[in-house]
């Protein structure tokens, strides 16, 4: 087990690296000059001689890896820059959005397992029946809506006809309701499969069908042993769309005006902030590649009979 945890953090290591060059190569090819764009942020028509000061300043004189190397090490530090379109350093800015972002994930996960688990197990249980093809219908439809069209609906809905949500604050429950619904509902459908598929390969079990015909109440065989079993099968699909919603989805952020990852990327994006825009595509990559370390080690941890790297890992 050791040896493989000291392997996976040697692969965060070398791909984290990997990442940090490749999106710091990319916005150091990108035709637009950071330091005339910090000028423009800020409603100035900059002098020759002003930007040779601001490239300066900011070391965009300097061999690529030198500023490369420079940059790496402030990351090293915790010094990710500052935002000239924010006016804040980026570190601050990526904080106060990844709560944001943060809240907003765990409230959609909550409604997510809420109603996947139940329609699920209801599902499963009782197969084939009306409220088992009824479910299936519901899970095709919530796979195939786009979030961005259901979150265009919602607010036409419950915002402009009903009255009901208001989209000019993001304090407070109520704000998260609609976003956060839009979040799940795609999410709803595949999960209800999953867990659907899952639980109907352990009734068809020997040790399930063992226990009911010793006599075992079947509500406890439900919920202490099936349920219990069918984790596994879900833990890699929960790891990555934890890690998906972590990383900020731009688009419902951007329609319910919440503010976010999403939303500060595409700001970034449109104002060409490339120092916030690099810090948040290494956070990105931190969030998925640290949410897949963790899920390959719950995973071993549920069932040890796993086997890492084509062997058997033996604990130590």
């Amino acid at each position: 087990m050791k040896k493989y945890l000291y392997a996976r953090i040697f692969q965060l290591f070398v791909v984290m690296l990997g990442a940090s060059l490749l999106t710091f190569s990319v916005t150091y090819l990108a035709p637009s000059d950071p330091a005339e764009m910090m000028f423009m942020s800020k409603d100035v028509i900059p002098t020759a001689e002003a930007l040779n000061t601001a490239r300066e300043a900011m070391g965009l004189n300097k061999p690529f890896i030198m500023q490369y190397m420079d940059w790496l090490l402030g990351i090293c530090k915790g010094d990710l820059g500052y935002s000239y379109t924010m006016q804040m350093p980026v570190a601050d800015m990526l904080g106060m959005r990844l709560v944001k972002t943060l809240e907003l994930s765990l409230f959609a996960i909550a409604i997510l397992f809420a109603l996947s688990i139940v329609l699920g197990v209801i599902s499963a249980v009782k197969k084939n029946s009306f409220a088992d093809i009824l479910i299936n219908v519901f899970s095709a439809v919530s796979i195939s809506i786009p979030s961005f069209w259901l979150g265009l609906i919602m607010m036409f809905v419950f915002v402009v006809k009903l009255h009901i949500f208001k989209i000019t604050s993001s304090e407070g429950f109520s704000a998260m309701v609609l976003p956060a619904v839009t979040l799940a509902f795609p999410l709803v459908g595949r999960y209800t499969k999953q867990i659907r598929g899952a639980v109907l390969d352990e009734i068809n079990s020997n040790y399930v069908v063992g226990a009911v015909a010793r006599g075992v109440n079947r509500k406890r065989i439900l919920f202490f042993h099936i349920l219990p079993n069918t984790l596994l099968s879900i833990t890699t699909l929960f790891g990555m769309t934890v890690a998906a919603l972590l990383g900020g989805t731009a688009i419902v952020e951007n329609i319910f005006s919440w503010p976010g990852l999403g939303t500060m990327a595409l700001d970034a994006i449109t104002y060409r902030d490339y120092t916030l825009l690099q810090a948040y595509v290494i956070l990105m990559c931190f969030i998925y590649v640290g949410i897949n370390f963790i899920v390959d080690v719950l995973t071993h941890i549920i069932d040890p009979r796993i086997e890492m790297f084509g062997k058997e890992v033996q604990s130590e």
